[in-house]
């Protein structure tokens, strides 16, 4: 098995998770995919050669194996794995778009590697969001499919060609019920993951759109560098309007009073100033 594709895989949504996301990941390869590649793929080997009905009729253990079982409860597990992983693609395959942006227009565009930032936040808070709804909706199939989440000794079957009810015994369903009972956990585990997740970085954009209204301040820098706190000696003046949701420019001629200048641009509604003296 060559590990190249996981291993870039793996960096490339590790380069943007948050530390949650980093433990989600933890789980979903640790637990998850080893657990089902080293020991639980063996249990549901042979499954069918194994699974025998107190019956000899031709045809009616296939039969009954089949309305049991309408797919490997392995082969299931191994679906969700690979569809609660696919997402993540989707981050891989939007930073490899940035990078070969950054190389067409021969420039940085991204202010470092781990930073997220316009489209690529969207593609990851989507990404999440899949992987919710993804976990949600293999376990309530995993449930309806075979009744819930224990694997039984015998079961009984009435399915034609079966001439009447016999009783079919399933094999190894301690051990099948043990690694279910794992799968459903780490699951939910990683359902709780994405979730905080999604919330943090929710939360985290809802911030950082709309920061907290601060108070009026003007600083004005001298030709020498220092911050000159008085606002005395400018002729002109550079400041930053800084409002909730722009940034602009402007150039302030002090002809007058700084201070009514200032309290000028404050009543135009800015909230920051931010300038230094130009020669």
């Amino acid at each position: 098995m060559s590990w190249t594709f996981p291993r870039g895989l793996l960096g490339g949504v590790n380069k943007y998770s948050t530390g949650i996301g980093r433990i989600w990941l933890v789980v979903m390869f640790v637990f998850r995919v080893l657990l089902y590649v080293v020991p639980a793929k063996q249990v549901w080997k042979d499954e069918q050669k194994e699974f025998e009905c107190n019956i000899g009729q031709p045809g009616c253990e296939n039969v009954c194996f089949d309305y049991f079982f309408p797919i490997s409860q392995g082969r299931l597990w191994a679906l969700q794995l690979i569809m609660v992983s696919t997402p993540s693609l989707l981050v891989v395959l939007h930073e490899v778009y940035c990078e070969n942006r950054e190389l067409r227009h021969q420039k940085k565009l991204y202010v470092s590697p781990g930073t997220m930032d316009g489209g690529l936040r969207y593609s990851y808070l989507i990404s999440l969001m899949v992987k919710i709804g993804l976990e949600i909706g293999f376990l309530a199939l995993f449930y309806k499919l075979y009744h819930g989440f224990s694997v039984p000794y015998l079961m009984k079957c009435a399915v034609k060609p079966c001439p009447n009810t016999v009783d079919c015994f399933i094999p190894k369903p301690t051990e099948k019920t043990i690694f279910i009972l794992f799968l459903v956990i780490t699951s939910c585990l990683c359902t709780v993951l994405t979730v905080a997740e999604l919330s943090f970085l929710v939360l985290k954009c809802f911030m950082k759109c709309c920061p907290p209204n601060s108070s009026p301040l003007c600083v004005c820098a001298a030709a020498s560098g220092a911050l000159d706190v008085a606002l005395q000696g400018c002729s002109f003046y550079h400041c930053v309007l800084l409002s909730q949701t722009h940034l602009t420019w402007s150039t302030l001629k002090l002809s007058g009073s700084i201070e009514q200048a200032v309290a000028s641009e404050i009543r135009k509604g800015s909230h920051f100033f931010q300038g230094h003296a130009v020669n």
